[in-house]
């Protein structure tokens, strides 16, 4: 499997923007810093044909306790998740989301991050090929997820009987970074 991180991020997008690898290091830390401190803020993210990564807070449940062996409660935290719809949770529009850019980073105009975000984005949908995975120290990685051939229940005759292709979702791991991050009481 294909490992996709900043460099790769930065060559892909200095082949496009005719600049140098250098200065497309700067904006992919700048796009990463800028996605980063949303998530910290609990904003979501729309990431145009992927999905939002949203800021969820999981509820309190109980686990088991290896040590000692007996149960434990486990305290409510929030997950970054990667999800198909936004779940109604409020999340970073595409002209905040560049001027929060021009605004970290002046020096490069909104076009030039507009153009990281595309790539950024066509590179998210290579994962859905299932060789390749993008791996953004401070965000955190997408990998893909092979979902397995199931069968479906049909509504009108109460059977399982249509198939659904096997097919691959893209997944998302936040770093622990930026977990602790979002963590942390305000």
């Amino acid at each position: 499997m294909k490992v996709i991180n900043r460099l790769y991020f930065a060559r892909t997008l200095a082949a496009e923007l005719d600049m140098t690898t250098q200065n497309c290091l700067k904006i992919v830390a700048v796009f990463i810093d800028v996605l980063s401190g949303a998530l910290i803020e609990h904003k979501g993210i729309r990431l145009m044909g992927v999905g939002f990564l949203n800021v969820l807070k999981t509820k309190q449940r109980l686990g088991r306790d290896l040590v000692r062996g007996g149960q434990v409660t486990i305290p409510s935290r929030y997950a970054v998740r990667l999800n198909e719809g936004s779940n109604g949770n409020e999340y970073l529009l595409f002209p905040e989301l560049f001027n929060r850019m021009t605004t970290a980073l002046p020096e490069f105009s909104t076009k030039q991050y507009k153009v990281a975000y595309d790539v950024f984005l066509r590179l998210l949908e290579s994962v859905v090929t299932g060789t390749n995975k993008v791996v953004l120290r401070g965000l955190g990685f997408f990998y893909p997820t092979f979902l397995k051939q199931k069968y479906v229940l049909d509504n009108l005759t109460g059977k399982y009987d249509r198939q659904v292709n096997n097919r691959i979702k893209i997944s998302f791991s936040c770093s622990k970074i930026l977990l602790a991050q979002v963590n942390t009481p305000k």
